[in-house]
């Protein structure tokens, strides 16, 4: 049984229980399998409907490179020490963390302008040649997310001297600084947030202008919606990386008293939930998101199939005629057809 731990101070403090809680892992498995789960059923609907195209190629990188962040998540999360209270983690374990951490922000711009890509070439082959704006629009957008990987990179990987140094706990605060860590953050998150919002507006007037009924035009808006999704995810990790860090927490006597305390900053009390959740929510929302429109035709393909089925009856009753503009031997498909319908 582990014994009362005092303080400098002579205070008798309970000891850490041993319970690992673990939560970053369990978040991290069932979101990422979600995602997997939405990048089967996008790719097996695009074959059976022989519409696969570059962005559904585009999108098996994405989702291979959130599964690689998803195992340093869990990785760190089993070995590192995520969830336990500071005082309780040792220093090797801290290196681990940090380790992690560094491998996870090296992919990050990877991993995301992965998704944006896929999304991107969604968008020039469901609207077609015939807007030349929107075609331009989606190259530059697409060429940019080069100079973003490669600048992110760079200023990763030139923070500390030697780049050793950032996992390493004591040489780290003399080596790196958090400071420059936390204003690269905030500028790859308001860039990332930037890019995303764009890519949420760019097709949304020339989707207006399809001619097709005011029903079909706001469906395949709410889809594009959910194809840029990340937005939602990255607001979120900015707005809580820049209250977290300006958060000053209890700090635990047992954490005062570690000569860690002097090199780690105290928000790191919640670094589970304030990096890796919002991590792993983001990734897969875009995943997830950028595959549903895909999964449209597929269910519309098992309605017609399986019009008794009560989830399609209970639909089905909020229509009770074809509209004008819907095709004329399949009724809900739009002129989008066969990639939206």
């Amino acid at each position: 049984m582990p014994t009362p731990e005092v303080t400098i101070e002579g205070d008798v403090l309970p000891p850490w229980d041993g319970k690992e809680s673990n939560y970053v892992t369990i978040f991290a498995l069932i979101a990422t399998t979600l995602a997997w789960m939405a990048v089967g059923g996008r790719l097996f609907a695009r074959r059976k409907f022989w519409t696969i195209g570059a962005d559904d190629w585009m999108v098996i990188p994405a989702i291979l490179l959130v599964t690689a962040n998803t195992i340093m998540a869990c990785y760190a999360d089993l070995n590192a020490g995520i969830g336990r209270p500071l005082w309780a983690i040792s220093d090797e374990e801290f290196a681990l963390w940090f380790k992690c951490t560094l491998a996870s922000s090296f992919l990050y711009p990877a991993m995301m302008s992965a998704v944006r890509i896929s999304v991107l070439l969604f968008y020039r082959r469901l609207l077609g040649p015939t807007c030349q704006v929107l075609q331009m629009g989606i190259k530059v957008l697409i060429l940019l997310t080069i100079p973003y990987v490669i600048t992110y990179e760079l200023l990763l990987g030139l923070m500390c001297k030697p780049p050793s140094s950032f996992w390493k706990p004591f040489q780290r605060n003399a080596d790196c600084g958090d400071v420059y860590y936390y204003k690269l953050h905030i500028t790859l998150y308001s860039i990332s947030l930037a890019f995303d919002v764009i890519i949420l507006v760019l097709p949304m007037k020339a989707i207006w202008a399809l001619k097709m009924r005011l029903r079909q035009r706001i469906v395949v808006c709410v889809l594009i919606g959910f194809g840029a999704s990340a937005c939602l995810g990255i607001a979120y990790r900015l707005t809580l990386w820049i209250l977290e860090m300006r958060r000053y927490p209890f700090i635990d006597p047992r954490w005062s008293s570690n000569p860690l305390s002097q090199v780690i900053p105290p928000q790191f009390d919640r670094y589970g939930w304030t990096y890796w959740v919002p991590s792993l929510l983001e990734s897969n929302m875009a995943i997830i998101g950028a595959s549903l429109p895909a999964l449209k035709p597929l269910l519309s393909h098992y309605w017609r199939e399986h019009p008794n089925h009560k989830f399609f009856q209970l639909h089905s009753a909020h229509q009770s005629h074809r509209g004008p503009g819907q095709h004329p031997e399949h009724p809900g498909r739009s002129t989008l057809d066969p990639v939206m319908s």
